[in-house]
């Protein structure tokens, strides 16, 4: 009997004990002070943004995944961003080339004004319109918001007239005239 309340004395005495042990540390990080500190020696990083269909994926949703990830707080030198296109689309790789046009003016402006999220998209819909306090930022601000609205415009005049010329062939192909040959007026063939 004195042997199990002198085990029950020193499991209770090493309870009491460890809750005074347990220190709870709180880290936080400095990010300012990591790139200032670590800069030269970051990694060079390649990622890819990979996207099979326009119509399933539409190309402003993958255009704004590659904006978000090239303005990425990053040396700019060191990431390599590729874009795999499964589908071979024409309108994406169109999209890609405005993207790579607005992107002049959208990487610096997230840069200079610490712009978080770094998506158009995302950031235009969830910002409220700069206050008068920054008088630059606001007049940045609107001309990225229209240069955006304007990349959205070209996307969808592209994609409208694509589908258009889609319909077109769809229905010259069902009244059997084949819209490759000019000449062909029937899809009979001649035994």
């Amino acid at each position: 009997m004195g042997l199990f309340l002198s085990e029950l004395w020193f499991s209770f005495y090493w309870f009491l004990t460890q809750f005074v042990r347990w220190n709870l540390v709180y880290r936080y990080t400095f990010k300012d002070r990591l790139s200032q500190r670590y800069e030269k020696v970051l990694p060079g990083i390649d990622i890819f943004v990979c996207t099979a269909d326009p119509r399933i994926e539409p190309p402003i949703m993958v255009i704004n995944t590659v904006l978000s990830v090239m303005a990425y707080n990053y040396p700019s030198h060191k990431p390599s961003v590729y874009l795999s296109d499964d589908g071979g689309s024409d309108l994406t790789f169109y999209a890609l080339l405005e993207a790579s046009r607005f992107s002049k003016h959208w990487l610096p402006f997230c840069r200079k004004f610490s712009i978080e999220p770094r998506s158009p998209a995302a950031y235009f819909s969830t910002s409220p319109e700069p206050h008068n306090s920054n008088p630059l930022m606001a007049q940045e601000w609107f001309s990225i918001k229209v240069k955006l609205s304007l990349f959205d415009l070209d996307s969808d005049i592209y994609l409208r007239d694509r589908n258009r010329r889609k319909h077109s062939e769809q229905s010259t192909m069902a009244r059997g005239i084949d819209p490759k040959e000019e000449n062909s007026s029937t899809c009979e063939h001649k035994k």
